[in-house]
């Protein structure tokens, strides 16, 4: 080796060194240096960097893969003032103003879920049907599923929060974070929960009502679009094209554990 490169040396051709990495703001760089060499059109120098911190591009959505870019970008959300929520859910003035019998049924499909009425304890196998050994597995994973969801779509949201489809008047536009992978994370998530809670206890009962739940959040997601399509235009026009409105896709699942577990190892 060391005569080869005595002989490129000699020759006038300058000896390739070895590739040095080094870590830059969370990039891994690659760089060659080489000393000028008699080839008047080698470049002085050439860096390929791994692209940890550029923007990957989802059904044309663009998706930020670092805190800093969705900063720079202005995609976070304003945190979430709990004052200001409470006071929204307290004022009388405003009822009928919001439709707010949405969020009254989805209440009382919810409370009659967790506390089914009377015929709720009825279960496949007093029926005479045979549950599957997968149920409850499968409920579990939902449960877990709609927890990540539902989490992950109240921080993402932060300040816009409403539980009524009208958009409150400082309603900021999200597509990050929870919002990538549907257009509606919350309300998808309480349907995973109430199918794996129908799921794991076996109830005909909840599995009807985890229909109904599904059913409503879907038209109250439809009141609530026309709302956001009037307050943000094209850009939410854009947007609806490019995301689901409440059944995820794997990309999209993807992206939200993603960015779940990244905070949780943030933390």
């Amino acid at each position: 080796m060391n005569a080869a490169r005595a002989l490129m040396t000699t020759s006038g051709v300058a000896p390739p060194r070895r590739v040095k990495r080094r870590v830059v703001s969370g990039q891994v760089a690659l760089r060659w240096d080489a000393v000028p060499t008699k080839n008047p059109f080698r470049k002085p120098f050439c860096s390929i960097r791994n692209p940890l911190g550029q923007m990957r591009r989802r059904k044309g959505l663009v998706v930020h893969a670092s805190d800093d870019d969705n900063e720079s970008n202005g995609s976070n959300s304003t945190p979430l003032n709990m004052g200001a929520l409470i006071a929204e859910l307290t004022d009388m003035k405003s009822i009928g103003q919001r439709d707010e019998l949405y969020f009254v049924g989805q209440m009382v499909i919810l409370f009659c879920l967790v506390f089914p009425p009377v015929g709720g304890d009825v279960t496949k196998a007093d029926l005479g049907l045979t549950p599957s050994l997968f149920d409850p597995v499968i409920g579990l994973s939902l449960l877990l599923l709609s927890f990540v969801f539902v989490t992950e779509g109240i921080s993402s949201l932060g300040n816009s929060l409403t539980p009524f489809p009208k958009p409150r008047e400082d309603n900021e536009l999200i597509v990050s974070g929870a919002y990538q992978a549907t257009r509606h994370p919350m309300y998808s998530g309480l349907i995973f929960g109430s199918c794996g809670l129908a799921l794991i206890t076996g109830s005909p009962v909840r599995t009807l009502l985890a229909a109904s739940l599904a059913v409503l959040l879907y038209f109250k997601s439809q009141k609530e679009e026309g709302y956001l399509v009037e307050k943000h235009g094209d850009e939410y026009l854009e947007y609806q094209k490019n995301v689901p409105r409440l059944v995820p896709n794997v990309v999209g699942i993807g992206a939200l554990l993603e960015s779940a577990f990244g905070k949780l190892e943030k933390e």
